[in-house]
C-alpha cells in the first residue's frame, strides 16, 4: 500500500505540472491524438508503464 501511495503522490506531481504552465505551453501534449486521428488516420491508442515492474 505504501508503493501505491507513493504513486499517487508522483501522478499528483505530474498532473500539478501540466496544470499550472499556461494552456498554451501544454496545448502540444493534449492535441497528438487529435492529430494523429484526424490528419494521419491513427486510431490506435496505447497506455504503457514506464517500468516493467508496474506489469
Amino acid at each position: 500500500m505504501t508503493n501505491f501511495c507513493s504513486w499517487l503522490a508522483g501522478a499528483h506531481c505530474v498532473d500539478d505540472h501540466f496544470r499550472q504552465p499556461p494552456l498554451a505551453s501544454n496545448l502540444g501534449l493534449g492535441l497528438d491524438g487529435v492529430w494523429n486521428a484526424a490528419l494521419l488516420d491513427i486510431r490506435a491508442h496505447a497506455v504503457l508503464p514506464y517500468n516493467g515492474r508496474l506489469k
